[in-house]
């Protein structure tokens, strides 16, 4: 079963912060086969299996994804994916490298649900407790996080704190020790525990980015979606965040897909796509990635 089925009505993507917005009244539907999905006016290609909202302790699901002959087109004369496939590993670092314009930015936002494709199928397959979860099951279990490639679009309320714990607000009844728990973690695992009382305007870019790489782990996701995180930062900030998520993906199992044009960050990949044409030209390792970079006549430090 597909995430979402391709010919559905568009929907503008979200606006900057909009990880915690209220999704709309949710409504029961029922697809032609009779099995029950949710609709939401937010979303409304997305398809779940429950109406509950239940917090995971834990990163108990792997997941895989899986993008079979995507298209989409703002407009029809300008295409921007065509026919693009992509498969990523469970708990890997799986970077989309490609020149500007390719598409890479817009495959990331098929996968999170902001763009509706034209055509083709997005599936998430979930790996718990031993046992295989595809489309709407899996989705349910996996929460997908994302981060913008420009932390002050994530990054939006006065302290670290509360931009952390903004999108555990929307689980009723969570306690505040268990919401503190989680909010501390989160910060853990980016190296930014000891600004946890800091005002969010007083940060670099770079602590910026791992606050908005935190928001978006603090409910334990099981794909993480990073859009060219290192765009504004500088050298030092830049490998601070990169090994701070290639960290993350290690120790914790999580699926990352990064999208990037710095071909340096290459060696931290367990496996790289390079796209062209709004298509996926090839996927290989990290190391190797490097070696086609260079035969194409491109510089990699």
């Amino acid at each position: 079963m597909s995430l979402y089925a391709a010919q559905r009505p568009r929907q503008a993507p979200p606006p900057p912060c909009d990880r915690d917005l209220p999704r709309g009244d949710r409504q029961r539907a029922r697809r032609s086969d009779g099995a029950a999905i949710l609709a939401t006016r937010v979303r409304p290609y997305f398809f779940f299996s429950t109406t509950k909202r239940h917090h995971r302790d834990g990163v108990s699901t792997r997941a895989s994804i899986q993008v079979d002959n995507v298209s989409f087109a703002y407009t029809p004369a300008s295409p921007i994916l065509r026919n693009a496939s992509l498969t990523v590993q469970p708990g890997t670092l799986h970077f989309l490298l490609g020149l500007n314009g390719c598409g890479k930015s817009t495959l990331l936002r098929v996968i999170n649900g902001m763009v509706q494709p034209d055509s083709g199928e997005v599936r998430l397959v979930g790996v718990r407790d031993g046992e295989t979860h595809e489309g709407s099951d899996a989705r349910a279990q996996s929460v997908i996080g994302y981060v913008f490639q420009n932390p002050d679009d994530q990054v939006c309320l006065p302290t670290v704190y509360s931009d952390v714990g903004l999108a555990l607000g929307k689980y009723r009844g969570m306690s505040q020790t268990h919401a503190d728990a989680l909010i501390r973690h989160a910060l853990r695992q980016v190296d930014m525990l000891d600004y946890i009382e800091r005002q969010s305007s007083s940060l670099s870019g770079g602590q910026k980015q791992r606050v908005a790489i935190a928001g978006a782990l603090v409910e334990r996701p099981a794909v993480l979606l990073l859009d060219e995180l290192t765009t504004f930062l500088d050298g030092a900030d830049q490998m601070n965040v990169l090994k701070v998520v290639r960290n993350i993906v290690t120790e914790s199992g999580i699926t990352a897909v990064w999208v990037t044009h710095r071909l340096e960050e290459l060696r931290y990949a367990d496996a790289v796509s390079y796209m062209d044409g709004g298509g996926v030209v090839w996927t290989v390792g990290g190391e190797e990635a490097i070696g086609r970079m260079r035969s194409m006549g491109a510089y990699v430090v």
